[in-house]
C-alpha cells in the first residue's frame, strides 16, 4: 500500500492556474510601470517614476510561466513531461531568473543616465523602499520635489 490519493481535477486546475495568474499578474505589473516610466521621459514630464521593483517582474512571469507549462501538463493531463520538454521548461525557468537579475539593474543604469542627461534630480522625500523593491522618484529640480512632498504629506495626512 502506497498511500498514494490522487488530487481531484478541480484542486489539480486550481493549483497550475496559480501559476498562470502569478504569470500574468508579473506581466502585467511590468509593462504597466515601464510604460509608465517611458511615457514619463518621453513627455519631459517634470515628475519622473521609475518603480525598479517591478522590472524584477519580467523574469519572475518567464519563470512563472515555465512552472505553470510544467505542472499543467503533469497535474492537469496526468502524463510525465517529455525530457525535451522538460529541458526547455527548465531552460525557461532559468532565463526567468536571468532576466530577472539582469533587466532591474540594465534599465536602472539606463533611467540613471537619462535623469543625469535631462538634469533631473532623486527625490528622496517621496521614494519608497522595501527590501529590494524600491520606486525611485526624480524632478526637474528642488522646488518640484518639495512641493511634491508638500502634496504627498498632505494627502496622507487627510487634509
Amino acid at each position: 500500500m502506497t498511500g498514494k490519493t490522487k488530487s481531484s481535477l478541480l484542486e489539480r486546475f486550481l493549483g497550475a492556474s496559480l501559476f498562470f495568474v502569478l504569470s500574468v499578474a508579473s506581466i502585467v505589473w511590468f509593462i504597466l510601470s515601464a510604460s509608465s516610466s517611458v511615457s514619463d521621459i518621453i513627455s519631459s514630464d517634470p515628475v519622473l517614476n521609475f518603480d525598479k521593483g517591478a522590472m524584477y517582474m519580467l523574469g519572475g512571469s518567464i519563470g512563472a510561466f515555465s512552472l505553470f507549462i510544467g505542472v499543467a501538463y503533469h497535474s492537469i493531463f496526468s502524463r510525465k513531461v517529455p525530457e525535451k520538454v522538460e529541458k526547455t521548461l527548465i531552460r525557461g525557468a532559468i532565463f526567468g531568473v536571468l532576466i530577472m537579475i539582469l533587466v532591474p539593474q540594465v534599465t536602472h543604469f539606463g533611467i540613471g543616465r537619462i535623469v543625469h542627461e535631462r538634469q533631473y534630480i532623486e527625490c528622496h522625500q517621496v521614494e519608497y523602499r522595501w527590501l529590494l523593491y524600491k520606486k525611485y522618484v526624480y524632478t526637474k529640480n528642488q522646488d518640484v520635489c518639495q512641493n511634491l512632498a508638500t502634496e504627498i504629506s498632505k494627502s496622507s495626512s487627510g487634509r
